[in-house]
């Protein structure tokens, strides 16, 4: 007999033992017998259910798959959503300027930390751009939001953003955005700067080698900023 066949006659004794049963309680109730519990029907199966384990199965099923395809059940992902940190996030640190500086990625043994406007993330993931050595190696250990916007790494190594404009604000605002929301960076916590001195100086302006400009250049393009804040 096919499986199917199996199933046809396990069908066919439920639903006679279910008017069994039925006749039984009608039986009862019209001669005002109390019901026994085999009186009753059994519980159907509900349509939740029985959707909620066709999908643990497809899941099951493509874990399997992935795990013997490509060597991982999540199928070589690896992002944030991959990472138990994501759903159940550690407790975020606060950071001194002192302390932040030891995470710029001279210590193997430790992360590599960056700070951008305050928030600082961890970009352990990129240790050989960030790292000594590399490519972006001026974010790591401070916060050098000025030098987001600027593109000055050496010059701009600082959280200072006075004298920027709108546009250059809006920039590193997207980049909080971009390590917020990446694959492989995450939020560790936040660097709290001591108060700016009054009389401090705005930090140059620099060109596009990276260079610092000339002092009349520089004010120059400072009062091109404000004009833009007005208008």
């Amino acid at each position: 007999v096919s499986r199917y066949g199996r199933w046809k006659v396990e069908q066919a004794k439920k639903e006679a033992a279910a008017l069994e049963r039925k006749k039984r309680r009608e039986a009862k109730l019209s001669s005002g017998t109390p019901l026994a519990p085999e009186d009753l029907d059994e519980p159907e199966e509900s349509l939740l259910w029985a959707l909620t384990k066709i999908f643990l199965f497809l899941l099951l099923f493509t874990a399997i798959a992935g795990r013997f395809i490509t060597g991982s059940v999540l199928w070589g992902y690896e992002g944030k959503w991959a990472r138990w940190r994501t759903y159940w996030p550690a407790g975020e640190r606060v950071f001194s300027e002192a302390e932040l500086a030891r995470y710029d990625g001279s210590d193997p043994a430790l992360p590599i930390y960056l700070g951008l406007d305050g928030l600082v993330f961890d970009v352990s993931a990129s240790r050989r751009i960030y790292g000594p050595g590399g490519s972006y190696s001026h974010f790591a250990g401070v916060d050098a939001a000025r030098a987001f916007s600027t593109g000055c790494f050496a010059l701009h190594r600082t959280h200072d953003l006075r004298g920027l404009g709108p546009q250059e604000l809006a920039s590193i605002e997207h980049w909080k955005e971009f390590f917020t929301n990446s694959d492989k960076y995450f939020k560790v916590g936040r660097v709290v700067h001591p108060p700016i001195e009054e009389g401090t100086p705005v930090p140059p302006g620099c060109d596009a080698q990276g260079n610092a400009l000339p002092q009349d250049v520089a004010k120059e393009k400072e009062k091109e900023r404000s004009r833009g804040k007005e208008l």
